[in-house]
């Protein structure tokens, strides 16, 4: 059964898949491709026209390519998560489920966006103005929610404390919103640190 905010269904399933990833990467997923022997099964489902080494890189890029990709799509679910709140406040007598499928094609064109351009970030090494470039990118984009998430949080407030709605409905509504940016920002803020920190240290 779906949730009823789809968009957090779809959230909540990038970040299983995100963390799933993250998992492998972080237990090593060369540990884990040589252990199940991946490359040579992702090798014989290309009727060996790669070699061993070739399938295990492979492999080890798309765990990356994935980490970044759901990672963005999290982002991008929820950029339009607080979009929506807004236009809902705006009119609230809009469908929700009309705008439902723009949502969910431009998060998935704005994270493949995302994810392109970050290709180099991560923690990977290349040529440093082209690690810089990717980081910055990366920053921009995450600094760019946060200040669209704050933005919803005081368009909120400044919507709801109209008269015609009740001191108490008004105070939950708020505070759930605000309580949920800042756990989201909270969680995006050390990727936004290291990409910092690596712009400056470079």
């Amino acid at each position: 059964m779906l949730h009823p905010n789809k968009l957090i269904f779809y959230m909540c399933i990038s970040e299983a898949i995100a963390a799933n990833a993250s998992l492998y990467a972080l237990i090593s997923n060369k540990w884990v491709i040589c252990y199940f022997n991946l490359n040579e099964l992702y090798r014989a489902t290309t009727f060996n026209t790669l070699t061993a080494e070739e399938a295990y890189n492979t492999l080890r890029a798309s765990n990356n390519i994935m980490v970044s990709y759901f990672q963005f799509l999290s982002l991008s679910l929820n950029f339009f998560l607080c979009l929506d709140l807004i236009i809902t406040l705006r009119s609230p007598f809009n469908p929700h489920d009309r705008r439902m499928k723009y949502y969910k094609y431009s998060s998935l064109l704005m994270a493949a966006i995302a994810s392109f351009s970050t290709m180099g970030a991560q923690g990977r090494t290349g040529d440093i103005y082209w690690v810089v470039f990717d980081n910055t990118i990366s920053g921009l984009i995450i600094s760019g929610y946060m200040i669209f998430a704050i933005f919803s949080c005081a368009y909120t407030y400044r919507m709801t404390t109209r008269p015609g709605m009740s001191a108490e409905v008004r105070k939950e509504f708020i505070s759930r919103h605000i309580m949920y940016v800042m756990v989201y920002i909270g969680v995006w803020l050390p990727y936004l640190g290291l990409t910092l920190y690596t712009i400056f240290s470079c």
